[in-house]
């Protein structure tokens, strides 16, 4: 902290910055506040000092709310890419949005309102456009027929900025489907890629304090797809709470909420929503929805009456006549997703199996992995542990709870010294509410190896789930160690893509929050 900056006046911060905006910067974060209070100052050319005492001085002082804008745009976190969370996608492309279009294509009702909240740079509101338009091409729609509005939001104006200009370097790329870039981008001069015409003209770019004093983000009907992932974990619990309210109150009667799977369990504690789901994803809804969740099974019906398109068997990839597959696919191969067993050798069938789970391709993996145990069955335990650990995680993404638990077992029995195969049949054993079971499991994995960095943040969501407030602090702060060894852009193992740092921000976060 520099000299002009004292105590009091970061403390006074602190709590105007929590009053205003939500954000939690207790004592212990007092440093981090200070770092922004320097680089906004800098920004603008302005002692610290100087920047300081405007700030904090006189409230109708005219300068003073652009010099807090420019301060939050110093605190706030940009992570985000296209395609982020793939079962979320997953549960948006092939369930949610083609049963709200179909329900409301029944009332004779031919709007659509999507809000992004805290949309970062914009990856996230392109990712709902291009899915929509996707979606209406499976469905043989005019994408004109519908009056569709995304409305994508953010506290930090530089964020949208970039978020308007809708052009993007290869990073905000790395979880995305192969066909993304060809069939929705223009590459520029310099080797970026910018966004198609029509995915940006859905989107409506806004400024908007989920912690202010405005009830919605914009003029019109309530949304039917709420967004706010990567968000609440950063807010002071009063002021969560004080958020999914307001959020609740911009949502439909038959909308859906979707956060992030680690904010989940607190969205759970507070019962504003009733957990619902889609397909293999925890979504919240405002009321009690029939049949909760959807899943694998729900039709997407033809809106002007042809007949209903199957979802795909593992296997086999059902393609309808314009061609248009579920998001996880590659557009340029209509057939049978698995190769011809000639084409694979066994190890190649592993990886390929690997890739699948990571690009959000269930069906594929699990065929991937029986294929892999039928055509070789006899060979080495490990690599037959790690072809049942691929099935059981397919069947687990897809809400097959049980039939994963028994083959996440078979994995575990198989090589009962891998960690990583426990800590996937600890996964499992939690969804089924076997949480006993799930601990000892992930104990186990952590014995096996302790700096399993994912095993040490679920065993301490699960204990502050459970109200162990001392157990979750002692799992928090061992997992801050094995972080401490990670460089700050390392991926954490088992972690879909998440970064050291972005994982410390979260559990440091946690922490502050108890």
């Amino acid at each position: 902290m520099t000299n002009v900056q004292s105590s009091d006046a970061i403390a006074r911060l602190a709590n105007l910055v929590l009053d205003r905006w939500g954000l939690l910067y207790p004592r212990e974060r007092h440093r981090d506040l200070s770092r922004g209070v320097d680089a906004a100052a800098k920004a603008l050319g302005l002692p610290t000092a100087t920047f300081l005492k405007m700030i904090l001085g006189d409230p109708a002082n005219r300068s003073r709310d652009k010099l807090l804008s420019i301060l939050v745009d110093k605190l706030t976190v940009g992570e985000s890419y296209f395609f982020r969370e793939p079962r979320s996608m997953q549960a948006l492309d092939e369930s949610i949005l083609p049963e709200l279009l179909r329900e409301k294509s029944l009332r004779g009702d031919n709007s659509l309102r999507l809000w992004s909240a805290g949309c970062a740079t914009g990856e996230e509101p392109y990712t709902l456009s291009i899915l929509l338009d996707r979606l209406f091409a499976r469905l043989g729609e005019s994408p004109e027929a519908w009056s569709v509005e995304i409305i994508a939001t953010d506290i930090n104006r530089d964020f949208l900025r970039r978020a308007r200009e809708g052009v993007y370097r290869e990073w905000s790329f790395r979880a995305a489907p192969p066909w993304l870039k060809d069939q929705y981008f223009e590459k520029t001069e310099d080797n970026r890629w910018r966004v198609v015409d029509t995915v940006r003209d859905r989107i409506r770019f806004s400024t908007f304090n989920l912690c202010g004093n405005d009830s919605a983000p914009a003029s019109g009907d309530r949304m039917d797809v709420i967004l706010c992932r990567n968000v609440l974990i950063y807010l002071a619990p009063d002021k969560m709470q004080q958020v999914l309210r307001r959020i609740r109150g911009n949502l439909t009667a038959e909308g859906w909420f979707i956060t992030s799977p680690t904010e989940s369990s607190h969205v759970l504690e507070t019962r504003i929503f009733t957990p619902c789901r889609a397909l293999d994803m925890l979504a919240f809804c405002k009321f009690e929805r029939d049949g909760a969740g959807l899943d694998s099974s729900t039709e997407e019906r033809s809106l002007s009456g042809s007949a209903p398109r199957e979802y795909a068997e593992p296997q086999t990839l059902a393609y309808d006549d314009v061609g248009q597959a579920p998001l996880s696919y590659d557009d340029e191969e209509p057939v049978a997703v698995i190769p011809e067993p000639a084409e694979l050798e066994p190890e190649q069938l592993l990886i390929e199996a690997g890739v699948a789970i990571a690009q959000g391709d269930p069906e594929q993996a699990e065929a991937y992995g029986r294929e892999y145990l039928e055509r070789y069955g006899g060979a080495r335990f490990e690599s037959r542990a790690r072809a049942k650990s691929i099935v059981a995680q397919s069947l687990a993404s897809r809400g097959r709870l049980e039939e994963a638990q028994e083959w996440a077992s078979a994995a575990v029995e198989d090589e009962p010294m891998n960690p990583e195969l426990r800590y996937h049949h600890a996964l499992v054993l939690q969804e089924l509410g076997r949480n006993d079971e799930a601990v000892a499991n992930m104990e186990r994995a952590l014995y096996l190896n302790q700096s399993l960095a994912m095993a040490h943040f679920s065993l301490g969501l699960m204990a502050r789930s459970q109200g162990d407030t001392a157990s979750a602090q002692r799992h928090f702060s061992r997992l801050l160690g094995v972080l401490g060894d990670m460089g700050e852009d390392a991926v954490v193992p088992l972690s879909e893509g998440m970064s050291a740092a972005r994982l410390r921000e979260l559990v440091e976060s946690l922490l502050l929050s108890r």
